[in-house]
Parts: C-alpha cells; sequence; structure tokens
C-alpha cells in the first residue's frame, strides 16, 4: 500500500531540504482497500460538483469522470482521459 501524500511531501522536503508538512490539514489520504472503498469514494467525487451547486446533476458537470464511470460512456467526454484501472 503506498500513501501517496506522505511519499510526495518526504520528497518535497527531502529535495529542500526542509521538513514540516505539505498539506492543508483538512486534505488527509485515505486508502482504498476494497471495491466498496473505491465506489465510495468515487461517489464523494461525483457528487462534489451537485452539493457546491455547479450542476444539478453528476453527470452535467463536464470535468468529472462520472460518465465514464457510472454510465459506461466513454466517449462522452473527450476534456479528460481516463485509466481504466486493471483489478
Amino acid at each position: 500500500m503506498k500513501m501517496i501524500k506522505g511519499s510526495f511531501a518526504r520528497r518535497l522536503n527531502k529535495s529542500r531540504d526542509t521538513q514540516g508538512t505539505i498539506w492543508q490539514r483538512k486534505f488527509y489520504e485515505v486508502c482504498i482497500l476494497t471495491n466498496f472503498d473505491l465506489i465510495n469514494r468515487l461517489e464523494y467525487m461525483h457528487n462534489n460538483p451537485v452539493k457546491a451547486g455547479l450542476v444539478k446533476t453528476p453527470e452535467q458537470y463536464p470535468y468529472s469522470s462520472y460518465n465514464h464511470y457510472i454510465k459506461n460512456d466513454y466517449a462522452q467526454n473527450p476534456i479528460i482521459s481516463i485509466d481504466v484501472p486493471e483489478l
């Protein structure tokens, strides 16, 4: 299991010869260990634009992977490129 933020912070601090936090407190890492964890994180991310009032439904947000993952519509959004993980 690799924690991206921690690894990045250690490497950045080492390259700058500094110590301390890089990230703001409210941003934290979450290990995704199961398919259930992955689905919960994707749901959370896909619903953020709706909660922020930017769109009424997740599929309306042009910078989302919602249509790719949820609707299996791979051609819907040419703005972003999705790497499909091997499970």
